[in-house]
């Protein structure tokens, strides 16, 4: 929760003024109660020392001559009752001041105040009456005097502890207006310029102090500091905008060439189709000795040979044209609810024949009863078509291949369905499997590489799956072979 310093410094000045004259008011009316009292005991016992010692003056107490001596007592404005004793205790004299009130009378006595020792409204003074011709006091003379009423003390105090707290106010509200001027209002245009800069995302703005205003150092490096915070945001920003249009003209000439590449791409794949189409027939034409024999059998090998050739050149063209289709967007799939068993098996026998040349064993690991999968039937069997070639062209002679399938328990009617492809051939390094799915890229690389391929398998296979809405991963250490994971999510609406 917020607050305003403006808001805190005046509440702060008013809890101040306000403890100020409640503490201050009772404290100095009982110091000025206390000092009155103080004077008027120490006045009322000088006076009673000094009146005892004139009747000790007297041959014997008498009630004219103490009497007498106690009208003395009149010059005193708090003197309230005047007792002489005698030795015996008993009343010799006694006068009643002037300053008493009359329903006063029954409480005040001589007889009372003889056994009474002190009064918290009342000073009290005694003095023995000391004869020079007797070694004992002849008597003793009790005064009772009543300082002024504490109430007077503290209405008047009160008076001066609100004029001091008025004078206490304004001083402080003339230093709320220096602090003001010096401190809030810097601040107040600091928050103001960060709001509208963070509203309007103009980085140009400034603090500006005015002509005149004196500031606290602390302030204005504040201030300094801002400011050349906004300058460096500025600079940044600026730097960071030619920036990003250098980076939109790289983009937009990086997609153009990547466009021109494509279209390079499939036009070259295009015009190749044509010649290799004639190449492929007239060889399996010369195979088959479809016009009659052709002499020496390596003729026909030779053939076979142009014929093998022409159908690998064939494929990579293929891979080129839906990988450039992948790029440009172009690359679609229809989907339909097929059996992913029988997608297995039709991969299965197209590659048996490549896997039984290099001897390699293909084993599956199929539940009984594999859900239908919703996918593109012929965009999936080239997904395993291109896994699986890689697995057995990867793979040592006399190795195997492992192919498992598993569905996850529907939801809602979708299915997720993982297929796993196992191998036992050269593996991939990290920095390898981190490139697998890079255009062009291959994991036995080199001008003196051991295995046939352009790379183009992975990257091509990665866009089929991510088209099924689907994911792949690849598992792999060098020299133990490499495990490629593609998940499927199998949906009914994916048919509407």
């Amino acid at each position: 929760m917020g607050f305003s310093i403006q808001h805190l410094y005046r509440n702060s000045v008013a809890l101040l003024c306000v403890t100020f004259v409640v503490v201050l008011t009772p404290s100095l009316a009982a110091f000025s109660y206390l000092e009155k009292r103080a004077s008027a005991m120490q006045l009322l016992t000088t006076q009673a020392q000094m009146i005892a010692s004139m009747m000790g003056n007297e041959d014997a107490l008498s009630d004219v001559s103490s009497d007498a001596l106690l009208v003395q007592m009149d010059s005193n404005p708090a003197y309230v009752l005047a007792c002489a004793y005698d030795a015996a205790g008993n009343i010799t004299a006694s006068r009643l001041g002037t300053s008493i009130h009359k329903r006063d009378d029954q409480k005040l006595s001589c007889k009372a105040l003889r056994a009474d020792r002190g009064s918290i409204h009342y000073a009290t003074a005694r003095s023995p009456i000391i004869s020079h011709k007797l070694p004992q006091p002849i008597g003793e003379l009790l005064l009772v005097a009543k300082p002024s009423a504490p109430f007077a003390d503290v209405l008047r105090w009160s008076f001066i502890s609100a004029l001091l707290g008025l004078v206490l106010a304004l001083f402080c509200w003339l230093l709320g207006l220096r602090l003001q001027h010096s401190l809030i209002k810097p601040l107040r245009q600091i928050a103001s310029t960060a709001q509208r800069v963070s509203l309007y995302k103009d980085y140009s703005l400034r603090v500006v102090p005015g002509v005149l205003d004196v500031v606290p150092n602390e302030i204005q490096a504040l201030t300094d500091s801002f400011n050349a915070m906004l300058k460096e945001i500025e600079d940044r920003d600026s730097r960071l905008s030619r920036k990003s249009a250098e980076l939109d003209k790289s983009r937009v000439a990086a997609e153009a060439a990547n466009q021109a590449k494509s279209q390079f791409l499939a036009n070259v794949s295009h015009e190749l189709r044509t010649p290799l189409n004639a190449i492929i027939g007239f060889s399996t034409m010369l195979h088959n000795q479809q016009f009659g024999p052709i002499g020496d059998p390596k003729y026909a090998e030779y053939a076979q040979d142009i014929h093998d050739s022409g159908r690998h050149l064939l494929d990579v063209i293929n891979d080129i044209l839906d990988l450039t289709r992948a790029e440009t967007g172009k690359l679609s799939v229809t989907f339909a609810s097929v059996s992913l068993a029988k997608v297995i098996e039709k991969a299965l026998r197209i590659v048996a024949g490549n896997a039984h040349q290099r001897k390699i064993d293909i084993y599956t690991d199929l539940p009984e009863k594999l859900p239908k999968i919703i996918a593109d039937p012929v965009r999936l069997v080239q997904i395993l078509l291109n896994l699986l070639s890689n697995a057995i062209k990867f793979s040592p002679e006399g190795s195997k291949v492992v192919v498992r399938a598993r569905a996850e328990v529907a939801r809602l009617g979708v299915h997720y369905f993982t297929i796993t492809i196992e191998d036992k051939g050269i593996g991939m390094s990290e920095a390898d499997i981190r490139k697998a799915f890079s255009t062009f890229n291959q994991a036995d690389a080199g001008l003196n590489r051991k295995y046939e391929g352009a790379g183009l398998g992975l990257p091509l296979t990665k866009r089929l799956v991510d088209l099924h809405h689907g994911k792949i991963k690849i598992e792999s250490k060098e020299g133990e072979g490499t495990t490629v994971t593609v998940r499927l999510t199998s949906d009914p609406a994916l048919l509407d």
